[in-house]
C-alpha cells in the first residue's frame, strides 16, 4: 500500500508538505520526506509499534564473516533493520558494550552527559541514557548496543560543542510509549538532527519524539526493509560492512 500524507507543520520550512508512505505489514511502515532550506536533503524512516514486533540487536563476529546489510537482513528474514553502534573497522570489535541474545561483548564506555544505548530488557525495547545505565548495580539486557549521543531526552536536546559536521546519519527514537522509528538521513549535523527530531517529530516520524539516540553514521549508515510479499522497499546502502544492526521481526505466534 502506498499513500501520500501531509507531513509539514505550520510554519515548517524544512519538511516538504507531502511524504510517501509504504506499508511493510505488521503495522510497520516506511516513509521518505524531502527536507528543504536550510538542509536540502532527505530523511527516511521505518516506524513501528514495539508491542507488535520483536526488536533485536544482531552482530557479526569478525570482519571475515561480515555481510552486506541487504544479504544479512534477507538471510535473517527480518522486516527491517538499521546499522547499530560504533565499532573499530580494523579489529571489528564494538566500541563499548554490545549484547546479543543475552551474551555481552566489550564493556560500557562512559561518554558523558549524552551517552546511552538502545536494546531490549525483559522483552521491552528501550533507549537508556548513560545516567540510567550507571545507576544500575548490574545492567542486564537481552539485546543492547551502546552509541551516542542521545539526541533527544524529554524536553532536552543535544547541544554539544564543536563543529556540527554534516554527514549521513542514522538514529532510533520513540514516543515514550510503544511508537518507534529508526531512520537514515542525508548529510546533517548532530545538533541539526536533534533539533529536527525535537521540533518536528510529528511531521517527520509520525509522533512527538520523547527520546532519540544517534547511531553510527557516515559510511556505516544503512536502512533496509521489505514488505509482506518480500519485496525490498528500502535499501539505503551502507558504504562498508557494519558490526551490528538493530532489527525488527514479526512476533512469534
Amino acid at each position: 500500500m502506498i499513500l501520500l500524507l501531509v507531513s509539514g507543520l505550520p510554519g515548517d520550512s524544512s519538511a516538504q508538505s507531502q511524504r510517501e508512505v509504504v506499508s511493510l505489514g505488521h503495522e510497520v511502515a516506511w516513509s521518505r520526506k524531502d527536507l528543504s532550506n536550510p538542509l536540502d536533503g532527505w530523511l527516511q524512516v521505518v516506524t513501528f509499534d514495539s508491542s507488535k514486533v520483536k526488536v533485536e540487536v544482531l552482530a557479526r563476529g569478525t570482519k571475515e564473516t561480515a555481510l552486506p546489510m541487504h544479504r544479512w537482513m534477507t538471510e535473517e528474514n527480518v522486516i527491517a533493520g538499521c546499522n547499530g553502534g560504533y565499532f573499530d573497522p580494523a579489529t571489528f570489535a564494538p566500541a563499548g558494550l554490545q549484547v546479543v541474545q543475552g551474551r555481552a561483548t566489550g564493556e560500557y564506555q562512559q561518554f558523558g552527559e549524552w551517552g546511552g544505548g538502545v536494546g531490549v530488557r525483559s522483552g521491552k525495547a528501550q533507549i537508556w541514557t548513560e545516567k540510567e545505565i550507571l545507576s544500575m548495580r548490574i545492567f542486564e539486557a537481552e539485546s543492547f548496543v551502546q552509541c551516542s549521543p542521545v539526541l533527544v531526552d524529554g524536553v532536552r536536546r543535544f547541544t554539544g560543542a564543536g563543529e556540527d559536521v554534516r554527514v549521513r546519519r542514522t538514529f532510533i527514537a520513540h514516543d515514550g510509549g510503544s511508537l518507534w522509528a529508526m531512520g537514515v538521513t542525508s548529510r546533517i549535523g548532530l545538533r541539526e538532527l536533534a533539533a529536527l527530531l525535537a521540533n518536528q517529530g510529528p511531521g517527520l516520524v509520525g509522533f512527538k519524539v520523547n527520546r532519540a539516540l544517534n547511531l553510527d553514521g557516515g559510511p556505516s549508515s544503512g536502512l533496509w526493509g521489505k514488505d509482506e510479499m518480500g519485496k525490498v522497499v528500502v535499501h539505503e546502502k551502507e558504504m562498508w560492512f557494519v558490526k551490528n544492526c538493530v532489527v525488527i521481526r514479526p512476533l512469534q505466534k
